[in-house]
């Protein structure tokens, strides 16, 4: 499994992570929905406390965007689920640092 690529504007205001999953879906395979969840440092769920939006972009791309957090690496998991109604799964890693 691919680790997303993920990059930080300002630290501890905003990040986003995107989510790739064109090796993933077949020829003209669209997502028709996204959820995306994070867990804080200790594996306690965060994900009310930083997701923003999430945004699909074409049919393989998903952003999240993300306010906040403390100084710590985060795991997002952001699973998809296509027009077909195949199901697929991504992990990545959001370290939050003081930069």
């Amino acid at each position: 499994m691919t680790i997303p690529s993920f990059g930080n504007k300002q630290p501890y205001e905003e990040y986003y992570v995107s989510f790739n999953f064109s090796r993933d879906l077949a020829f003209n395979e669209e997502i028709s929905s996204a959820s995306v969840s994070v867990e804080d440092a200790n594996g306690a769920d965060a994900t009310d406390e930083i997701v923003e939006d999430i945004l699909l972009v074409g049919d393989c791309r998903v952003f999240v965007f993300i306010k906040g957090g403390t100084e710590q690496t985060y795991k997002m998991t952001c699973k998809i689920i296509c027009s077909n109604t195949e199901k697929y799964e991504k992990e990545a890693y959001l370290p939050v640092s003081n930069i």
